[in-house]
């Protein structure tokens, strides 16, 4: 489960270049291995060593092209990681086969776009999203016939409607840089962002200038778009409460989206918005029912399919 802002560098050299890089602020480092056209970076041992040194807020994943299920946890298990992104051709029955091997594992798979494949993009995700944790685009190269890695931009607006339609995260990449990830961020407002050749210097290593500067403008703007959304002033703390709160929305991102993103449980008479951090007990003052706009005694059922990257909880108004 993607549980926070993903800023995600991929394409880790060495040791050095993995310090570097968080303590510029990436959230996650990717490992690319078993590539379909480029070689990997380093050897699968350097990588696990690595891995078993990162910070334990801090998110290591492999990224490769293999497809069958037992090969994927094989080398995930050889690298200690359980986040995994999967390029090329995987099948809906493999990702079946994935998560009933490992149902721990967080499985994000990569749209590839290319031109006018857009309806292409969202038939797959109706099918694929019931077995995965989310998406991350990527921008085929037509000269080279690479889908990753390539550092060319693609069409946003196929980035947008991939956000608007999923009903799982998605991750933004392809060509993005310190120039631009914050248009990138602001066009498309994807659950995070991904960068690999757009922080290399000329030596083809990762420049320390480029990643800071890169998540600082991924922080910054995302900031600003959670800043827009303002926070219940008071959560009901009386249970038997009907009196109606006022719908706070945000209605550039639309209800749907906001429903999407801040992960809901089912209580005794409806839905609730939740913050992952209150404690789930039934006098709870962080919940709210969704849709009539009063609090709700009914009991808390299961935890939330998926965590809200805003530090409070948000009551959007009627559904």
């Amino acid at each position: 489960m993607i549980r926070q802002q993903v800023i995600h560098a991929a394409g880790i050299i060495d040791q050095d270049e993995a310090d570097l890089l968080l303590e510029c602020g990436f959230t996650h480092l990717g490992f690319p291995f078993r590539l379909a056209k480029n070689k990997p970076d380093l050897t699968e041992q350097e990588a696990a060593r690595i891995i078993r040194g990162m910070p334990s807020d801090t998110t290591a994943l492999l990224i490769t092209y293999l497809h069958d299920p037992e090969e994927v946890v094989e080398l995930c298990e050889e690298l200690g990681v359980t986040y995994v992104q999967l390029h090329g051709d995987v099948s809906v029955d493999e990702l079946s086969r994935l998560k009933v091997l490992r149902p721990d594992f967080t499985v994000i798979k990569s749209p590839v776009v290319r031109d006018g494949n857009q309806a292409e993009l969202l038939e797959d995700v109706a099918k694929t999203a019931a077995f995965l944790d989310g998406y991350i685009t990527d921008t085929f190269d037509p000269r080279t016939g690479a889908t990753g890695a390539t550092g060319m931009l693609h069409d946003w607006n196929v980035s947008g409607r991939l956000v608007a339609d999923s009903p799982r995260p998605v991750i933004m990449a392809g060509g993005l840089n310190a120039d631009n990830v914050g248009d990138a961020i602001r066009a498309v407002e994807a659950a995070g962002v991904d960068v690999h050749t757009g922080i290399e210097g000329p030596d083809g290593r990762k420049d320390r200038e480029l990643s800071r500067r890169f998540v600082e403008e991924a922080r910054r703007r995302s900031r600003r778009h959670s800043n827009q959304l303002q926070p219940a002033q008071s959560f009901p703390t009386h249970t038997r409460s009907r009196k109606r709160q006022p719908a706070l929305t945000k209605t550039s991102l639309g209800t749907r989206r906001l429903r999407r993103d801040l992960g809901f449980v089912r209580g005794g008479g409806g839905e609730f918005g939740l913050c992952p951090s209150k404690a789930l007990s039934p006098s709870c003052p962080g919940r709210m029912a969704l849709g009539s706009g009063s609090a709700n005694s009914g009991p808390v059922t299961q935890r939330p399919t998926r965590c809200t990257p805003y530090p409070e909880l948000y009551y959007i108004g009627d559904l």
